[in-house]
């Protein structure tokens, strides 16, 4: 498995260079990370709306 190395990913996004090979599995990484991640993000805003609103209407 290859390690994510700060700073490699970031220096190829602004140059039009192709990333591939071992870097390639890396943006693949974080790729994955970050969708995961706002799925997660997602599903807990859509928790506390669901929170908030039975919270108001309880109130009521």
């Amino acid at each position: 498995m290859v390690n994510l190395v700060p700073g490699v990913l970031l220096k190829h996004m602004n140059t039009g260079v192709k990333i591939a090979g071992e870097h390639m599995s890396s943006l693949l990484q974080v790729v994955s990370i970050v969708s995961a991640l706002a799925g997660v993000v997602t599903r807990c805003l859509l928790l506390l709306q669901s929170l908030l609103m039975g919270l108001r209407s309880n109130s009521t």
